[in-house]
C-alpha cells in the first residue's frame, strides 16, 4: 500500500489503518499542507497534479484524540507524536493560562459578588487551569514516550539515528507511559533489553 504523507510503498502488516474517530465533530485536520502545495506546483501534468492534491488534501487527523488517517506505521507515529498531541498540548496550555489569569485580572468583580461565589469561582478557575497545565505536560511526556517505544519495538529491524534507551527504569517508565499504543511492548518477554 501506498502511504499518501512519505509516498512510501509498504506491506499491509506496516500500515496504519485509519483509526476511528479520525473525523470527529471537532479537531479534524489536514496533515500534508506540503505535499498539498507540492500537488498545487505539478503544472506539467495537471490530472496527476489533482490526484496527489486529493490525496494529500485527505490525509487527515484528529487533533483532539490523537486520530491519524491511512498512513504507514512511521508515518502514523510521527504524525501523532509531533504534531497532533503537541497542538492538543498547546490548547490545554492556553486555557490552563486563561482559566488562571481570570481570577487575577477581575479580582474587584469577584469580590463584589456575594462573599462565597467570588471564592468558589476563583477556586474552580484555578484548579481548572491547574488541572488543564498538568494534563498538557502528560500530553508531551506521553507523546514523547510514544516515540521511544516506536524505538524501542522496532530496533531490531530499523537503523535508527539514536538507539533506544538500555536502562532498565527508562524502559519500564516509556512503558508505562506508552501504554494504550498498540506498538509499545508490554512485557519483558516481548522486550530483550530489559
Amino acid at each position: 500500500m501506498r502511504c499518501p504523507c512519505c509516498e512510501c510503498y509498504v506491506h499491509d502488516t506496516a500500515f496504519h489503518k485509519a483509526d476511528k474517530y479520525v473525523a470527529f465533530m471537532v479537531g479534524e485536520t489536514v496533515l500534508s499542507w506540503e505535499a498539498a502545495s507540492k500537488a498545487l506546483a505539478k503544472v506539467d501534468n495537471p490530472a496527476k497534479g489533482r490526484i496527489l492534491l486529493d490525496e494529500a488534501l485527505d490525509f487527515r487527523g484528529n487533533f483532539f484524540l490523537g486520530a491519524v488517517g491511512d498512513s504507514c506505521v512511521g508515518c502514523a507515529v510521527w504524525q501523532r507524536c509531533f504534531n497532533l498531541i503537541p497542538r492538543w498540548a498547546m490548547n490545554l496550555e492556553c486555557l490552563a493560562i486563561m482559566a488562571v489569569f481570570v481570577p487575577w485580572a477581575f479580582a474587584t468583580s469577584l469580590r463584589g459578588l456575594s462573599s462565597t461565589w467570588g471564592g468558589v469561582i476563583q477556586i474552580v478557575a484555578e484548579v481548572y487551569g491547574l488541572f488543564c497545565g498538568v494534563s498538557a505536560l502528560f500530553l508531551q511526556v506521553h507523546a514523547i514516550c510514544q516515540s521511544l517505544a516506536f524505538t524501542m519495538a522496532h530496533a531490531h529491524t530499523i537503523n535508527f539515528a539514536h538507539p533506544p534507551p538500555s536502562n532498565k527504569a527508562v524502559r519500564a517508565f516509556v512503558r508505562f507511559f506508552a501504554a494504550g499504543c498498540h506498538y509499545a511492548p508490554r512485557s519483558t518477554t516481548a522486550d530483550p533489553q530489559s
